[in-house]
């Protein structure tokens, strides 16, 4: 699969003005806004990349996440929901769009993944924290499996001795 190289991002972007100025002749639009088309050619199928995505309004976060996750563009009923949320704050909204594609059937199906990073919005008593949202590698894992299992065990062995 060719990958778009940094020196490519231009002539992609000159592709979609061109594009798009051909459809407005004839008074149609594009599916995509710029930034979600240009994510598109940077971006591996079945990857969202959130850094290619931290720049970009929440309309186009939503159009790249939706090509990124699902390899195509929203339908009509879905951008009607997804816009009576558009006024949330924007790590918020983020958040709550990534956790709400994640759930669908569609996004198992495909097997689709985030990748890297998604900053996370934690309030505590008036401030506001940014905290780093990864994966869960195999510790992590491990870890829960600890939690949920062996040390309720361990702490019942403790009680008998």
């Amino acid at each position: 699969m060719y990958k778009v190289k940094t020196e490519d991002t231009e002539i992609f972007s000159e592709l979609y003005d061109f594009m798009s100025d051909n459809l407005a002749k004839e008074n149609l639009t594009t599916p995509l806004t710029k930034e979600s088309f240009l994510f598109s050619v940077q971006n591996t199928p079945g990857e969202a990349d959130m850094m290619l995505m931290e720049t970009m309004d929440n309309p186009s976060f939503i159009q790249a996440c939706y090509v990124g996750f699902l390899y195509r563009t929203q339908d009509v009923p879905a951008m009607e929901t997804w816009e009576e949320h558009l006024s949330m704050p924007t790590e918020e909204f983020r958040q709550f769009v990534v956790s709400e594609l994640k759930k669908a059937g569609e996004f198992k199906r495909l097997g689709s993944v985030v990748k890297h990073r998604m900053r996370r919005v934690v309030k505590e008593e008036e401030t506001e924290q940014v905290v780093e949202v990864r994966e869960p590698n195999l510790t992590d894992k491990l870890y829960h499996v600890y939690e949920k299992t062996l040390r309720p065990v361990f702490h019942c062995l403790d009680k008998n001795e």
